[in-house]
């Protein structure tokens, strides 16, 4: 997971860095144009104020070089991660001139290209690549693009694929003079490859060949030598780079808070956790400032992670549920879009059939006028052709109608249906991604310490959770034998997740033919998922959690018993009790459901533990599997 972040952000900058540095030599030519020699250095400066501000004169600019304007714009537009389809529409306006210079087209399918890859849509992108390398007749240019395509290798970590199409071109590149972008792309590769030393040293390579005002290039180069110096645990090497870093960003804000935050798992790593807790905390500041809800939640969940090594389990429980809160945003957001693309699209199609259908009209409308003309020349005969085709047209409208009918009718299925699998998909993330990733992080601490039986373990808990949440989230009714497998997984996997913080139970009635009671998937999950957050991670000692389950005839009686802080601990802190999370407001809204039906009671009691703790209980209506 942590490889994975810091790829991530090596190559989005690499691919900022390789469009513009792009840019700049399509616009060498316009130096005499003051415009877009002013536009040329605050694209490669990423100053985008000063850009848009250049920008707004924009019937000067469009009436002599309209293609420069849009491809600018464009650039722009990329720059600040405009919205897909905005992009996409500023390019298309300046490919529709028609006498637009055959490298600035090759610009602008560049561009396209760019925009689809920052989208995720990488075929697409390599596409757009390729008729730009097809249609362009500067030799440059062609190698820019061509990096363009090598990022892409490195984004779907080809790596070896990156290195070999670097050195088929270049040769040997240590002996070969080329620009700092080679070097640079030749050290991503090997980064991804864990090879920290060759990283190292290309990066070095890329420093040296750069100019000293490239200061977003110089940051990133000292970011990434930082973080191969901390993979080899090298920290005092590693601190100069970071410290590096900070200083040669201070104009940008969001690249310096990703390397607070990168310098603050260092700091985790080394258990300097005052030094890191300031680092994260001045991430955490910028990412609030420039409204990074994606970053914002990596600086949380490093303040969680700092607090909780530190003892302070308030402030631990407070960023870890800022963390959770954060990125479920993050995944409504997704959700959100994946609706309106889909809902534009329902649109779309809606507004193409009435075209069509007034389209059919009008054809209607001049078949009647003609057969009213002919119907002159032989009254008799064209009365019985008109009534023959009256009742043809009729029948032909009555099956085109009852056909249009049927399709809206699978349209708006079709839409209903899609709506109900996104709802589907909210339901199984009751198991977060950030909960798998954990698990799985702790399962490489263990392989790090050499602790293969543990890292073997945690995995299998955490392939069995899974196959476990999948399938039983695509049923709507499962065995509760089959409920308690997944429960006791889930189990497994947090007590490996909160260091055994937790000891477990499962009591079942004798009476109990687990195999032949049905309830429906995942409803008792998140109630042990609270016990856990709220009973046993505030507690200074472990705690026990015990599920009891017995049949009352129909009905299925539950009690989560825990002796951890207890609610009044939680009311005197933050009683998260009533600030209801969406997957407890889910599961009452399953509960009344399933239980509305048969008259039971779909109250959720919470009440105090004799001794210390909490007692949840709850009823659920159940049906014999045969």
């Amino acid at each position: 997971m942590k490889v994975y972040t810091s790829l991530k952000f090596i190559f989005l900058f690499t691919f900022l860095f390789v469009h513009f540095i792009g840019e700049s030599q399509s616009l060498n030519h316009l130096e005499t144009d003051d415009l877009f020699a002013k536009a040329k250095q605050y694209i490669i400066n990423r100053n985008v104020d000063s850009l848009q501000f250049l920008l707004n004169d924009r019937k000067k600019v469009l009436k002599t070089q309209p293609e420069k304007y849009y491809y600018t714009l464009s650039s722009l537009h990329i720059l600040n991660r405009q919205e897909f389809s905005f992009t996409k529409k500023t390019i298309d306006s300046g490919l529709a001139y028609q006498n637009v210079n055959i490298n600035d087209r090759a610009m602008l399918y560049n561009n396209h290209g760019t925009n689809n890859l920052f989208n995720g849509f990488l075929q697409e992108a390599l596409n757009f690549y390729d008729t730009a390398i097809q249609i362009t007749t500067d030799s440059v240019q062609k190698i820019k693009i061509n990096t363009n395509k090598i990022n892409i290798y490195n984004t779907l970590k080809q790596y070896d694929r990156s290195i070999e199409f670097i050195r088929s071109t270049y040769g040997d590149i240590k002996t070969y003079e080329v620009n700092s972008l080679i070097y640079y792309l030749m050290a991503n590769a090997f980064y991804g490859l864990e090879q920290s030393d060759s990283a190292i040293t290309y990066y070095n390579l890329c420093l040296n060949s750069l100019n000293s005002k490239n200061l977003p290039m110089t940051c990133a180069c000292y970011s990434v030598i930082g973080k191969s110096y901390a993979r080899k645990k090298e920290y005092s090497s590693a601190e100069k780079y970071f410290k590096l870093a900070i200083d040669s960003c201070e104009t940008n804000k969001t690249d310096r808070g990703t390397i607070y935050n990168i310098y603050a798992s260092s700091l985790i790593e080394q258990k300097k956790y005052a030094l890191a807790e300031k680092y994260a905390n001045q991430a955490k500041q910028i990412f609030i400032e420039t409204n990074n809800l994606h970053r914002l939640s990596n600086a949380h969940n490093k303040l969680y992670v700092i607090y909780k090594n530190t003892n302070r389990p308030f402030k631990s429980l407070e960023h870890y549920e800022q963390f959770i809160l954060l990125s479920d945003s993050v995944n409504k957001v997704k959700l959100e879009e994946n609706l309106k693309e889909i809902e534009t699209k329902y649109e779309t199609e809606k507004k193409q059939k009435e075209i069509l259908a007034l389209k059919q009209d009008q054809l209607e409308k001049d078949a009647q006028i003609a057969k009213q003309d002919l119907k002159t020349a032989n009254q008799r005969i064209w009365i019985i052709v008109l009534i023959t085709i009256v009742f043809l047209s009729l029948l032909g409208f009555y099956i085109w109608y009852s056909r249009k009918r049927l399709i809206q009718a699978k349209e708006k299925t079709d839409l209903q249906n899609e709506l109900i699998l996104l709802e589907q998909k909210a339901l199984k993330s009751q198991i977060n991604t950030h909960f798998i990733f954990n698990a799985i992080d702790s399962a490489q601490g263990f392989i790090t310490e050499d602790n293969y039986k543990e890292a073997r373990s945690c995995l299998v808990d955490v392939t069995r959770l899974v196959r476990l949440t999948l399938e039983n989230a695509s049923e709507p009714t499962v065995t509760l034998e089959d409920e308690i497998d997944c429960l006791k997984a889930f189990f497994n996997v947090s007590q490996t997740l909160y260091n055994n913080k937790f000891t477990y139970s499962i009591e079942i009635n004798e009476d109990i033919e687990i195999d032949n009671v049905l309830i429906p998937p995942m409803i008792i999950q998140p109630f042990i998922e609270n016990a856990i957050i709220h009973g046993a991670l505030p507690s200074t000692n472990s705690i026990h959690i015990i599920l009891k389950l017995s049949l009352d005839n129909e009905i299925l009686n539950c009690s989560i018993i825990d002796d951890g802080v207890g609610i009044d601990y939680q009311s005197e802190t933050k009683n998260p009790l009533k600030r209801k999370s969406m997957g407890m407001a889910v599961t009452k809204k399953r509960i009344e459901k399933n239980n509305q039906e048969h008259n039971i009671d779909t109250n959720i009691s919470i009440t105090n533990n004799n001794l210390k703790g909490t007692i949840v209980s709850f009823k659920l209506f159940t049906t014999p599997a045969y």
